[in-house]
């Protein structure tokens, strides 16, 4: 669990009262996967994602949560997800404006949900009474969302301005990745994702298949690759290369898992073997992307290079 963040609170006149608020609020949907406790320890407004079981909708983390949703598919069940409502989401913007409060939203990639264009809908359709806003499309999901609620939670809390935000937030969108591997394709196979002549093979040869976020978003297959050990080392290669070669001292990765925590503990011990000092925080996927994957999941989000200064010296050090 990354620790608390202090909070930078900021002054603001109202009605001749005295009261201290934060002058950016932050919004994300529960695909994130950074964790709830997180987000609510820390004043972020988080909206859930809708699961579906036939004709039966959930809202994650409410009605749902990722242990029950694995417990079914071990069952038969198919799930779906779609993205957070809309009338959520002008709710949330409703409370913002009227706490007179900047707006950045973490949509998951538009390549992968419509969040981003239902968000950027939502709040165009409101009177925004001079609030600011910022919807970020993250080509990105789950842990690498989680990069963009981390850095920007920090940055807000040390007083980093709205514009530098929106800055920073489109510096990450152009640098964070995320990567994820499925152990075990007999969920994918269920859900009509892999042929069945791909998933025999796959089962007959130990191939694990690594899919990856470009930088427009999409999220595509880069590679098939035969055990986990090797599906460990493939992935370390791949992000050394976006990395331009190697990682930076006390850089932040966030790793998560289903089922699959014997192998995460040995990817980012491999991690640390590459630079000890970096900051590694573990989270457990969520219904978002395990709905499609299975519990089988192992994923990592990271950045491919070093933040700059501007916006570094708002980041707890």
């Amino acid at each position: 669990m990354p620790k608390r963040i202090k909070y930078r609170k900021i002054l603001i006149q109202e009605k001749s009262k005295e009261k201290y608020i934060m002058a950016t609020q932050l919004i994300t949907g529960t695909g994130c996967d950074l964790g709830i406790e997180f987000l609510e320890e820390n004043n972020i407004i988080w909206i859930p994602i809708t699961v579906i079981e036939g004709e039966k909708e959930y809202k994650d983390r409410i009605d749902i949560d990722a242990k029950t949703l694995f417990e079914k598919q071990r069952e038969g069940i198919i799930f779906k997800t779609s993205q957070p409502s809309l009338k959520s989401q002008e709710e949330s913007f409703k409370k913002c404006i009227e706490e007179g409060k900047d707006i950045v939203y973490i949509a998951l990639s538009s390549g992968i949900t419509g969040e981003w264009s239902a968000a950027s809908m939502a709040i165009e359709n409101l009177d925004k009474k001079g609030v600011r806003y910022k919807i970020v499309d993250t080509k990105s999901a789950s842990v690498g969302n989680a990069l963009f609620v981390l850095y920007l939670n920090e940055a807000i809390k040390n007083g980093m301005p709205f514009e530098k935000v929106c800055e920073f937030a489109d510096f990450l969108t152009e640098n964070v990745r995320a990567m994820a591997s499925v152990f075990d394709m007999t969920h994918l196979y269920n859900g009509g994702r892999v042929s069945k002549v791909s998933f025999t093979v796959g089962k007959l040869l130990n191939m694990k298949p690594i899919i990856h976020f470009e930088r427009s978003g999409a999220l595509v297959p880069k590679t098939v690759v035969k055990g986990n050990k090797a599906t460990i080392k493939k992935m370390i290669e791949i992000m050394k290369e976006e990395k331009g070669g190697s990682f930076t001292k006390n850089e932040r990765i966030i790793t998560g898992h289903g089922s699959t925590l014997e192998d995460v503990e040995v990817f980012e011990k491999a991690l640390r073997k590459e630079e000890d000092s970096l900051e590694i925080i573990r989270r457990d996927i969520g219904c978002g992307i395990g709905a499609h994957t299975g519990e089988s999941v192992m994923a990592v989000g990271y950045i491919t290079k070093p933040i700059p200064e501007e916006f570094e010296k708002y980041l707890n050090k």
